[in-house]
């Protein structure tokens, strides 16, 4: 009866640890930040607003060199000025990362502004597909040679980490390993109490 005793709390381990791995390797966060530079086009939409085009490069943890892409629409009318638009970031693998931005532009001194931007990670392609995360981006703004330079810091879902989710894999509940873990134990004791019946 010993012997099925260690054996039930053996298993009953492995499926506690099974439990516990299955979430923390499922939310795997890892660190999303960086440089960019780069320049862009303003196109006067109905006034106040303004529709802007920034063409970035820049490097990146995971992305190495990329190229970054980012139409956005500045509201003027409030103070500081707000945009939002949809960006996407290259790496030179072809890898993507797409993101939703919101920002605000405050007046630094004439002809420069310094720019706070959130970003929500909204997936990706290969291996940021289906990627989840955050960032903020700080830059400076020269409104009159219209270039900008800044940085950018989060965290995104480990590469490759929702890939079962994005082919469709089952992926079991953990409510289903706990059941398990509670019966196991029961059924080795009725099988231990058996082999000792039948020994008498």
């Amino acid at each position: 009866m010993k012997c099925y005793r260690i054996a039930a709390r053996l298993a009953l381990t492995a499926v506690t640890a099974v439990v516990l791995a299955g979430p923390a390797a499922a939310g795997n966060m890892v660190a999303f930040k960086g440089t960019l530079e780069g320049s862009f086009t303003a196109t006067p939409d109905p006034p106040p607003s303004i529709n802007r085009q920034l063409n970035a490069t820049g490097n990146a943890t995971l992305l190495g060199g990329f190229t970054y892409d980012f139409p956005h629409s500045v509201d003027r009318s409030v103070t500081p000025a707000t945009g939002v638009g949809y960006s996407t970031f290259t790496a030179a693998n072809g890898d993507q990362v797409f993101a939703f931005i919101t920002g605000q532009a405050t007046l630094v001194m004439p002809g420069l502004l310094h720019t706070v931007e959130n970003g929500t990670i909204l997936g990706g392609t290969r291996r940021f597909e289906n990627a989840s995360g955050g960032f903020v981006i700080e830059r400076s703004i020269d409104t009159i040679n219209l270039t900008t330079i800044g940085s950018f810091v989060g965290t995104i879902s480990s590469p490759g980490a929702n890939a079962g989710l994005a082919l469709g894999a089952a992926v079991p509940e953990p409510c289903g390993f706990a059941l398990l873990g509670l019966a196991l134990p029961a059924l080795l004791r009725r099988r231990g109490a058996r082999r000792l019946k039948n020994q008498n």
